[in-house]
């Protein structure tokens, strides 16, 4: 059942390597993402960004991320319009005035790229 168009219904999708606990090869318990990734939909709203404007320097984009349920933790690899992108908040709970309401947020932060000379 569809409560809100907003978050059952976004505009864009995002793949989520969801974290799993694997053993290294010393013998440690270690977190990781997994091979296999889950798609949902997502919508999301620009939160700040600063482009490179000359060769060698970065551009920084910050997107706030909503959905019903997301499967993310810190060690998830997240993948957004085609780019691979790091948390830059933990996913929280945001309960709402109303069930309809209620929904996951947290921020995505580009991986900074060199701008290729041209």
């Amino acid at each position: 059942m569809v409560r809100s168009r907003l978050l059952d219904r976004g505009s864009e999708s995002l793949i989520v390597y969801v974290e799993e606990t694997a053993t290294d090869s010393f013998g440690n318990v270690v977190k990781r993402p997994s091979g296999d990734g889950i798609t949902i939909r997502v919508t999301s709203s620009e939160d700040r960004s600063s482009d490179a404007e000359l060769a060698g320097q970065v551009s920084n984009k910050v997107v706030r991320i909503m959905a019903r349920q997301v499967p993310a933790g810190s060690w998830s690899r997240v993948v957004f319009n085609g780019e691979e992108w790091d948390l830059a908040s933990p996913p929280r709970m945001t309960p709402g005035a109303t069930k309809r309401l209620r929904h996951i947020e947290f921020t995505l932060r580009s991986r900074n790229r060199l701008l290729a000379d041209g």
